[in-house]
């Protein structure tokens, strides 16, 4: 008897039901009928599907599960037979209503259990049943069952392996691509130990001898419990030209991927998994238990801390535990429920938040950037990949944040002077193929105070993101470019950027009760280890030059008992081209400094601009700050007047600005030998000390840390002044307070080269062990506000 009687299971899925059914009138086996089951669907599925009946095949059954079991109207023999069940079954409890609704009619010799988010092949169903007329032996049969949206790659060759030791099935020929004869030698039927369930033809003669599917599983390893049931009694078969297209989960509303199954998938998986091995393996759930270590921590990689109690409580009472959730599947809902909130009260889908390790680790990535973008005016994100969850730009600390898509225009910034805008791209060089014309592209609607964030993930680390798409950790589209860091000093020097700033961040994805914000914070400390974060973060400068018209320039000179160096000052500073302020304070001289300054500013008034002040407070950096507070300028320089910086070099350092070298001007004293006495031994060993150790702590390269002269703009100096409200107040030259927000603000620093010249009048106000341990202790503050607690992420 070649009868068969295809029985699909409908759940909330009737357009992959209805796919299914068209495939199967072209079925070219002489005889079949096909019944659909609908495990109470709330997506008006019976009537969509008695529709299409109506409208392709006329002649059709209805029948309600009581009615069904009992074999329905004797009288009508129709080619299509939807059941109501009622509410959810699960797979077995579902194929078992088809089951006895085709055995109490009687007639069939063969049953087709086929899931109903595939697509058939017309020949598919008369290969099963000559394969199974070949062999009577065998009790189920299964087919080749291809992937529906990659219909080259196979997800089983019949059936496949179940792992007794870690409790897992895999199916034979999985994932391997499609070559015609895959299975030359019939090894597949030979290694099975269970058929696929997206397609089983059993006869008649296997369910009267072993029984229906087991209903206590509900959903999943239902096929192994089959077979391990009828093991030695009957084999089970395959036939290789019978070809399914499985669409993988779409008949149950879920992925296959452990990341992105439903709670109720999961919860399943794992307790049936569990229970299986109770009842036929016992012996082997040691093993399985501890094969479930990794689950747990997969589920703890995605943030998914109730599976993980999950996981526990299903481990700990042997797999007997109720399905989380009222009702869980087998609750019916009210017809007129849309599909949405259906779907949303039986499954747990991905939350608007995004996983806690997740939102962990863009906390450290904003935190690394927003130690820089708080201090500037606005933070545009540009491009944001279809993989951009927007917690990067969401969690920056910003005055104002905005988006440029993908056709849309990119705001002209070309203009801005004072003003600083951030323009972030958050991993969209990993999936561009032409970087270098990104960046080009780019820099025209860029000013000279742009900055270019960028998060790129770490070339070194690709094999890791791989695993991660494997494991379903990561979702989406693996990136298809991985960046060195070398390859991008390259790239930005093409295309008209210098890297003024970069830090690997995130070496630890989890906060772990504060564990995980210790691992992050020494990582970025040790060699080696310190490049091995999850991204790399980059701040990029456009080279631009400043316009024709040359930018003012006021140049502070802080003066105490220098009274020998006033007039000289003025008398060797050569014409830059430009409009010049000269701003002197004197720190309680008693050498008649002031009276000096009072008289060269009256005797050169008509050369230059002259102000002066008496500052109240002491110190160098008090002076600087009073200078600077009342410039009019639009750059900012200072000139020791003990003149150990010739003045003459002045001009070196506003051309390096006017040219775009860098943002920030320094002066290094040690490139060439010194003049005379100029710098005691001891005082050469102090200054290449803090250059090394505040290079590393600042991760920028500095000459020296300590000359006196600098030059900046002064809308700079004005956000230096809101970080160091933030830093603290502890520098008593003003020489680490300027370039620690200059490395911090990605401002960009370049030294010019001076000969330190020996003084000509006066002598040093400098102490150099009590000063040096002044700078010291600033060093190590510097350490661990700036070093360590850059890697502190943002709550």
């Amino acid at each position: 008897m070649s009868r068969a009687c295809v029985i699909l299971v409908n759940w909330n899925g009737w357009r992959d039901t209805l796919e299914c059914l068209e495939s199967l009138l072209d079925l070219d086996h002489p005889d079949f009928r096909v019944v659909v089951c609908d495990n109470g669907s709330a997506d008006d599925s019976l009537r969509q599907i008695s529709g299409w009946a109506k409208s392709r095949r006329p002649g059709f059954s209805e029948y309600r599960r009581g009615e069904a079991e009992a074999g329905g109207d004797p009288c009508c023999d129709h080619w299509l037979t939807l059941i109501d069940t009622g509410e959810n079954l699960g797979f077995a409890g579902g194929n078992n209503v088809g089951l006895r609704y085709a055995l109490a009619r009687g007639g069939f010799g063969y049953f087709w259990l086929l899931n109903n988010d595939t697509a058939v092949e017309p020949d598919a169903l008369t290969h099963l049943v000559e394969r199974m007329r070949q062999a009577p032996a065998i009790g189920i049969c299964g087919s080749t069952v291809k992937l529906y949206h990659d219909r080259q790659r196979t997800q089983a060759l019949g059936g496949g392996y179940y792992c007794r030791w870690i409790g897992l099935p895999w199916h034979y020929g999985r994932f391997t691509r499609w070559e015609g004869a895959i299975d030359p030698k019939g090894r597949a039927e030979s290694r099975m130990n269970y058929v696929e369930g997206a397609s089983m033809l059993v006869s008649r003669r296997f369910l009267e001898e072993i029984g229906l599917l087991n209903e206590e599983y509900f959903l999943y390893f239902e096929e192994p419990d089959w077979a391990a049931r009828a093991k030695g009694r009957f084999e089970l078969g395959y036939a290789p030209k019978s070809v399914v297209y499985h669409k993988v989960g779409g008949s149950i509303g879920t992925r296959s991927n452990p990341a992105k199954k439903s709670l109720i998938c999961d919860f399943y998986n794992i307790r049936n998994r569990i229970l299986f091995a109770r009842k036929c393996h016992p012996a082997t759930l040691p093993t399985i238990y501890l094969a479930l270590v990794p689950e747990i921590l997969l589920r703890l990689l995605c943030g998914r801390w109730s599976r993980v109690g999950m996981i526990l409580g299903l481990m700990l009472h042997g797999g007997e535990r109720r399905p989380p959730g009222p009702g869980a599947l087998r609750t019916r809902q009210a017809p007129s429920m849309s599909e949405n909130t259906l779907h949303t009260m039986t499954h747990e889908r991905m939350p608007a938040e995004q996983p806690r390790w997740r939102r962990y680790v863009t906390s450290l990535l904003a935190a690394e950037l927003s130690t820089l973008t708080r201090y500037y005016d606005r933070v545009i994100q540009w491009l944001p990949t279809a993989e951009d969850s927007g917690l990067v730009l969401e969690q920056l600390d910003a005055r104002h944040k905005e988006v440029v898509r993908h056709g849309e225009p990119f705001p002209d910034l070309s203009t801005e002077a004072a003003a600083r805008t951030a323009v972030l791209l958050n991993g969209t060089i990993n999936f561009h193929l032409d970087i270098q014309g990104l960046l080009m592209e780019l820099k025209p609607r860029l000013s000279r105070s742009s900055r270019l964030l960028l998060i790129a993930y770490n070339p070194y680390l690709s094999w890791l993101y791989r695993l991660a798409k494997r494991l379903g950790i990561r979702k989406g589209e693996l990136p298809s470019t991985f960046i060195t860091k070398v390859d991008l000093e390259n790239l930005a020097k093409l295309a008209g950027y210098q890297i003024v700033r970069s830090r690997t961040a995130a070496y630890f994805p989890w906060r772990l009760l504060g564990v995980g914000e210790v691992i992050n914070k020494v990582a970025a400390l040790l060699p080696g280890v310190r490049w091995s974060g999850l991204a790399y973060c980059a701040v990029l400068r456009p080279i631009v030059s400043v316009p024709a018209v040359r930018p003012s320039l006021s140049c502070i000179i802080p003066a105490r008992n220098e009274r020998g160096n006033i007039e000289s000052a003025l008398q060797r500073m050569p014409d830059l081209g430009c409009e010049l302020e000269f701003i002197f304070v004197e720190g309680h001289s008693t050498d008649g400094t002031w009276e000096e300054i009072e008289r060269v500013r009256d005797s050169y008034a008509d050369r230059f601009s002259i102000t002066a002040y008496r500052q109240a407070g002491v110190g160098k950096s008090d002076a600087v700050r009073l200078g600077f507070s009342k410039a009019k300028g639009e750059l900012l320089t200072i000139l020791d007047a003990d003149l150990t910086m010739p003045p003459e070099l002045l001009g070196r350092f506003y051309e390096a600005y006017c040219e775009g070298h860098a943002d920030f001007i320094n002066g290094s004293r040690l490139v060439y030998p010194m003049e005379g006495s100029a710098m005691r031994f001891l005082n050469i060993l102090g200054n290449v000390f803090f250059a090394k150790t505040l290079s590393w702590v600042l991760d920028v390269r500095l000459g020296d840390t300590l000359c006196g002269t600098k030059l900046l703009s002064r809308s700079d100096y004005q956000r230096m002044t809101r970080w160091r409200e933030d830093f603290g107040d502890f520098d008593p030259f003003g020489d680490f307070e300027l370039l620690f927000p200059a490395a911090i603000l990605g401002l960009g620093m370049v030294d010019v080269p001076i000969r330190y010249r020996d003084r000509t009048y006066g002598s040093t106000n400098i102490s150099r062990f009590r000063h040096g341990l002044l700078l010291l202790r600033m060093t190590l503050i510097a350490f661990f506000r700036i070093k360590v607690g850059a890697g502190r992420a943002l709550s």
